[in-house]
């Protein structure tokens, strides 16, 4: 054995008394070649107890090497075991070499000689080294080799993320080295321990499936295998930046292998609404949301409700836009449900548009917005339909009638108590002007009312010390004359215009 010095000095760093005992007898050479400074070289063979006055009384704050060559005595004739007991003891096999490199007593032998292919490489040993503690158990430092195999941090569950990752791009390098050393098993050991996982067939994979299925059924208070400690694992995996694609991937396999399409056929939309495990889930709750608002038998109310809880599903942003569409639909049903579509008069018309009505063109606009940009407008086409119908007949076609109607009966161009435009100047700017103070005044042609009016309001969310007015122009308010002609003409836009004379 070569290259001792370095391990033994590293001993009397800690213990002033170091045990040697050369079990094979090959090691005397080394002995009697070590230069060790400070410390006393002294050889044991049957002079115990000249040797114990020696260390403990004649110099009891002196270094010593004690060396025997030959087998360590068993206690009952070993009368140094109380100074062996209470000192150090250098040992020559590889496993005592690995311990002592990383300033390890001699109860954890028996890990070392378990896993010592994990200790044969020295960045392994450099990593491990920098993570021990004093106070370690040989389960601590188990879970500590585990990090290092699967470079995580000495916590189950990040290793445990580690290896979904691996598994997730078809890769095992980390499991297999983590095999190779002897760790497969105090890992399904940590996994029982932690989440109850216990199977036949152990493998990560499977661990994945039964994950996905246990915390389904937890959800849904159906039979779970795992305990909760399972589920805390799953919505954190879920969360993590870092891992999000692995769990997507790994969703999506353990979704075909557990037949969910299937279960959530049977399942109604509400009962999962707080479960995002499955992207099939947010698909289902769409489906279901489409036909329900379709159907009258959810309200707009329940509808936003849904959509607010959505919102925190792991899969929203995905279908951002679809439930976006669904919303602004339920909106304008009911909305259309509520509004008094009846003119009497250019001025109530007027009043009645910039007061209410211009409501229906915007939600109308954000359901088209939303439906174009999901991609996904196959699963909207329902609602699609409905919205497009009443939007045209129920709506465009009742009021272009009521209004042109009003505009037949009107005897003068005015509309108390709405400004013509050519006092425009007079009634808004000049005022300004008068005060010295500046103004700005934003002009766009032909910009849609329900358009002005959420630019507006996005305007004074700035809160710059603005002092903001409307305008509203009976001679621009609205002509709805051609109105249903621009639509159709318009309608392969995002958004349609509202035709201004």
């Amino acid at each position: 054995m070569s290259n001792i010095q370095e391990p033994l000095k590293k001993i009397f760093d800690r213990h002033r008394i170091v045990f040697w005992y050369d079990t094979d007898k090959e090691l005397r050479a080394d002995y009697e070649a070590l230069d060790l400074p400070d410390v006393i070289k002294v050889e044991l063979n049957n002079n115990e107890f000249g040797i114990k006055h020696h260390i403990l009384r004649k110099e009891p704050k002196a270094k010593f090497l004690i060396y025997h060559e030959g087998e360590q005595p068993d206690d009952l004739n070993n009368w140094l075991l109380d100074v062996l007991l209470a000192h150090g003891e250098f040992r020559t096999d590889q496993a005592s070499i690995y311990l002592s490199e990383l300033s390890l007593g001699p109860e954890f032998t028996d890990l070392a000689r378990e896993h010592l292919e994990f200790f044969n490489a020295s960045k392994r040993m450099e990593t491990l080294k920098n993570l021990i503690k004093p106070d370690d158990t040989p389960s601590a430092i188990k879970l500590k080799m585990l990090a290092v195999c699967c470079g995580a941090d000495p916590r189950i569950d990040t290793i445990l993320e580690n290896l979904l990752s691996e598994l997730a791009v078809e890769r095992q390098e980390k499991f297999n080295l983590l095999a190779r050393c002897g760790l497969e098993p105090f890992l399904w050991e940590q996994l029982k321990r932690r989440y109850a996982y216990d199977s036949e067939t152990k493998s990560i994979r499977d661990f994945v499936i039964e994950l996905f299925q246990s915390c389904y059924g937890m959800e849904l208070g159906t039979t779970a295998t795992l305990t909760g400690d399972a589920m805390v694992f799953l919505r954190r995996w879920k969360d993590s930046i870092r891992h999000r694609k692995a769990f997507e991937h790994l969703s999506d396999d353990c979704a075909e292998i557990l037949s969910i399409e299937q279960d959530l056929q049977k399942r109604d939309f509400r009962s999962l609404q707080d479960i995002d495990y499955f992207r099939l889930i947010d698909q289902k709750i769409i489906r279901d949301l489409v036909r329900s608002v379709a159907d009258r038998t959810v309200s707009a109310g329940e509808c936003a409700m849904v959509l607010r809880t959505r919102r925190q599903s792991h899969w929203y942003e995905k279908f951002r836009h679809l439930y976006e569409a669904v919303e602004y639909a339920a909106r304008f049903i009911y909305a259309l449900d509520e509004m008094d579509l009846q003119v009497s008069s250019l001025s109530s018309g007027i009043e009645r548009y910039y007061g209410s009505w211009y409501r229906l063109d915007q939600l109308y606009r954000k359901f088209i917005y939303h439906s174009l940009r999901s991609g996904m407008t196959s699963l909207l086409e329902l609602l699609t339909n409905q919205v497009e119908d009443l939007y045209t007949n129920s709506y465009l076609l009742q009021v272009n009638d009521q209004w042109q109607r009003a505009v037949d009966e009107c005897q003068k161009w005015s509309a108390y108590p709405f400004a013509v435009q050519n006092r425009f100047y007079e009634r808004w700017v000049k005022p300004f002007l008068n005060k010295n103070k500046k103004i700005f005044v934003i002009i766009s042609d032909a910009l849609r009312f329900e358009i002005g009016e959420e630019l507006l309001g996005m305007i004074r969310r700035e809160d710059r010390g603005l002092d903001i007015f409307q305008h509203y122009d009976m001679n621009e308010a609205f002509s709805i004359n051609n109105r249903l002609q621009e639509y159709r003409a318009c309608k392969t836009f995002e958004v349609t215009f509202l035709p201004i004379d």
